[in-house]
């Protein structure tokens, strides 16, 4: 199911279109949105890259064992 293994990545996506539309009306300061836009892209990617290692490493746990 598509939309089970893609929950992490819609939520971002929504959340970041709703953050850049109210920095956008002038509902949250262009300051804040800097910020906050640095910290969510570095935590996106750290994660991407754990769960690339963690892919791996039971791929090669998996091989091990056959």
């Amino acid at each position: 199911m598509w939309l089970k293994d893609c929950v992490r990545e819609l939520l971002a996506a929504m959340f970041g279109a709703a953050f850049i539309t109210f920095t956008g009306m002038g509902i949250i300061p262009s300051e804040a949105f800097v910020g906050v836009a640095v910290a969510v892209v570095m935590y996106y990617f750290e994660e991407r890259s754990k769960d690339k290692l963690r892919q791996e490493i039971t791929r090669l746990k998996e091989s091990q064992h056959e």
